[in-house]
């Protein structure tokens, strides 16, 4: 019991200092954000431009998210007992991540003409990094502390899950992918609605597809991790069929000098080589995970054998002893 103490609380300070490192990213990534958000709303007001609904929402979202990551350093540094690892971060990394994936469909929508214009590309280079670092960061705290806690749960299997956290970049990773397509393909509906079978449109729609598959089955693997029925050979295949997805996604999307929607600088172009990357470490580790599974199954068959074979040279050598043995005197009974 001591030893899985010790254990726990190793694990639960190794992901509480990066998750700390992470808070302070957070911190400085939201206040250059809210630097190159409010300065392009002060150069389009000297230009004539009325400050939107759209430009106070995105600035709220940064501000707000700002004082909750600095708070959370605090946190971390002041009071770590009752906050780090307890239901208050989690709470914190909750509000922060909902607040940046809600400021994100402000910040990255072309009408809005904030980070990109409305051709797509990126217009505001500060703005559009940088917000899409905060969202990474805000993914990132909120995947270590649910890892940690699915990790309290399951101290019986000796280890936390390894994978959860890439799981969770690549959902958010294949859902910029999935709602970049739409928008994609929402701009070019006449053209492909009409019957057009363009290699473009054929793009944006496997585009579409893979974003959604890579969303469905990468919630579903973090479901089953996190109810501990996930083995090593399910989350091979699901991180191996995915992977092959993405090869192809790659070449599709980004590859083809403007027949591919993803072939410009933009949303689309990050996500897609943000999924093939986390799939490779994805199907990397599992193949590792897979090959210390066999050598552990040949090792225990090796070790059953070595007992039978123990067993039955045991069973031998009393057989054995029982021939060489000299025959009983018989008793002599006198009447």
């Amino acid at each position: 019991m001591g030893d899985d103490n010790d254990q726990k609380d190793t694990e639960a300070n190794r992901f509480s200092v990066t998750r700390r490192t992470a808070w302070w990213g957070l911190t400085v990534f939201s206040a250059i954000s809210v630097a190159a958000h409010f300065t392009a709303v002060s150069d389009k007001k000297d230009v004539g431009f009325e400050t939107t609904r759209a430009d106070k929402w995105t600035g709220a979202v940064m501000i707000v998210s700002m004082a909750f990551a600095f708070f959370a350093c605090s946190a971390h540094h002041f009071f770590a007992e009752p906050f780090v690892d307890k239901w208050p971060e989690g709470t914190v990394s909750t509000i922060v991540l909902a607040l940046w994936a809600a400021g994100m469909a402000a910040i990255m929508n072309p009408d809005n003409f904030q980070a990109v214009d409305e051709g797509g590309s990126i217009f505001n280079a500060n703005l559009y990094f940088f917000s899409w670092a905060s969202l990474a960061a805000a993914v990132w705290i909120f995947c270590s502390f649910v890892t940690i806690q699915a990790y309290f749960k399951r101290m019986e299997d000796d280890s936390a899950p390894p994978n959860m956290t890439k799981w969770y970049l690549l959902v958010a990773a294949s859902f910029v992918v999935m709602m970049s397509s739409i928008r994609i393909y929402r701009a070019d509906a006449n053209m492909c609605n009409e019957g057009e079978s363009s290699s473009y449109c054929n793009r944006v729609r496997y585009a579409l597809s893979l974003g959604t598959v890579a969303v469905i089955f990468g919630v579903i693997d973090i479901i089953m991790t996190n109810l501990g029925k996930m083995t090593v050979y399910p989350e091979a295949g699901l991180s191996f069929l995915l992977f092959v997805l993405y090869i192809a996604g790659i070449s599709v999307i980004t590859f083809g000098a403007g027949k591919g929607p993803g072939t410009n600088i933009g949303n689309l172009y990050f996500s897609t080589w943000l999924g093939f990357v986390l799939t490779m470490f994805l199907a990397s580790k599992s193949w590792t995970a897979v090959m210390e599974t066999r050598k552990g199954g040949d090792a225990e068959e090796e070790a059953a054998e070595g007992d039978d074979k123990a067993e039955a040279g045991e069973a031998s050598g009393d057989d054995k002893k029982a021939e060489d043995a000299p025959p009983e005197a018989p008793l002599d009974v006198k009447s």
